[in-house]
C-alpha cells in the first residue's frame, strides 16, 4: 500500500506511535521507582502547549538546525518499513538509511553552535563522541545482516525472515541482535547513556536554548526517533509485521524491555561509554561474524 494518503499520513502515524511510547515510558519508569507518574498523554499535551508559544531565535543557522533535525527524522520514517508497507524501496535501502540517520544529529549540532551556549556545546560534543563510539558496532551489525541476507534491501531482509518465528534474525543472528539493542539504548538517549542531556550536569545540553515552537518541534523529532529505532529493530530482527496491530505490539515489546533496563541503570560518563562500545559490543559482533563464517564454511 503506497497510496498518496498513506505517504501523507505516515509521519503523523509515526509521531503518534512515538509520542505514545514517550508517555508510556515515563509511566513505566515511575512505577519501577514506586511513583505514580504523569498522565500517559502528558507528552502530547506538552507538544500542543509548546507549539502555541513563541520561540527565541539566534539566527537563520539556528532555525535551519531545528528544521534539519525534524526533516531528517521524517525522512527516516519513509525508509523504515511500516508493517507490510515499504514506502521507499530499492536495492540499497539499509545503506542509504545509515547516511540519512546522520542528518538529524548534524542539524542539532548546527543549531546549538549558533546559540553559543556552553551547556549546549558540551551536550553536542558528548552526543557526537557517543555516536563515534556506537557507530563501529552498529556498522558491524548492519554489514553482518546485509552479508547474511545477501542484499541491502529491506524487502529481501524481511522476506528472508518469513516462514515462522524460527527464521527471525533475533534467533538466527542472536549476537547481532544483542549488539544492535545495546546500540539502541544510546541512540535513544536512555540510561546509562543519556550523557548528552544530563539535566543535573549540563541543564539538558542541546535542549537548553530551544524554547516555544522550536522545543515542540524537537519533541516531535524525538517521537519520530523513538518510532524509527523500535521499528528498525522489528524489521531487522523480528521479521517485520503483516498488520499494524502486530507491528505496534512488536515495537512496544522492544521498547518495554529497553525502558525497563534503562530505569534501573545509572548514568555513565562519555569516556566510559565510548570505551565500552569499542570493546564489549565490538567483541560480540566479531564473534557473530566468526559464527556466520563458520556456518558458511562447514
Amino acid at each position: 500500500m503506497n497510496s498518496v494518503w498513506f505517504l501523507v499520513f505516515l509521519p503523523l502515524i509515526a509521531f503518534l506511535i512515538g509520542i505514545s511510547f514517550m508517555g508510556i515510558g515515563t509511566r513505566i519508569v515511575a512505577r519501577i521507582q514506586r511513583r505514580y507518574g504523569p498522565p500517559l498523554i502528558q507528552p502530547f499535551i506538552d507538544v500542543i502547549k509548546l507549539l502555541s508559544k513563541d520561540s527565541i531565535s539566534y539566527g537563520w543557522v539556528f532555525d535551519m538546525g531545528v528544521w534539519m533535525a525534524l526533516a531528517g527524522a521524517a525522512l527516516v520514517v519513509y525508509f523504515v518499513p511500516f508493517a507490510d508497507n515499504i514506502v521507499l524501496s530499492g536495492k540499497a535501502d539499509v545503506v542509504v538509511l545509515m547516511y540519512i540517520l546522520a542528518i538529524a544529529p548534524l542539524g542539532m549540532a548546527l543549531g546549538t553552535a549558533q546559540a553559543k551556549n556552553p551547556y549546549a556545546s558540551i551536550g553536542i560534543s558528548r552526543a557526537l563522541m557517543l555516536m563515534l563510539g556506537y557507530d563501529l558496532p552498529l556498522v558491524m551489525v548492519i554489514l553482518g545482516i546485509i552479508t547474511y541476507t545477501g542484499s541491502a534491501s529491506f524487502a529481501d531482509i524481511l522476506s528472508a525472515q518469513q516462514g515462522g518465528i524460527g527464521n527471525w534474525y533475533i534467533f538466527r543472528l542472536p549476537l547481532f541482535a544483542i549488539v544492535y539493542f545495546w546500540v539502541m539504548i544510546a541512540e535513544m538517549g536512555k540510561h546509562p547513556f543519556d550523557v548528552l542531556i544530563a539535566p543535573s550536569e549540563i541543564a539538558s545540553g542541546p535542549m537548553v536554548e530551544f524554547s516555544g515552537k522550536y522545543l515542540g518541534y524537537l519533541f516531535i523529532y524525538m517521537a519520530l526517533h523513538y518510532y524509527a529505532a523500535c521499528a528498525l529493530f522489528v524489521n531487522f530482527f523480528m521479521g517485520g509485521a503483516a498488520t499494524f496491530i502486530e507491528f505496534y505490539l512488536k515495537m512496544f515489546s522492544v521498547f518495554f524491555v529497553l525502558i525497563c533496563i534503562s530505569a534501573v541503570m545509572a548514568r555513565t560518563t562519555t569516556q566510559r561509554a565510548v570505551y565500552m562500545y569499542w570493546t564489549k559490543p565490538v567483541v560480540l559482533a566479531f564473534i557473530g561474524w566468526l559464527a556466520y563464517l563458520g556456518w558458511r564454511i562447514f
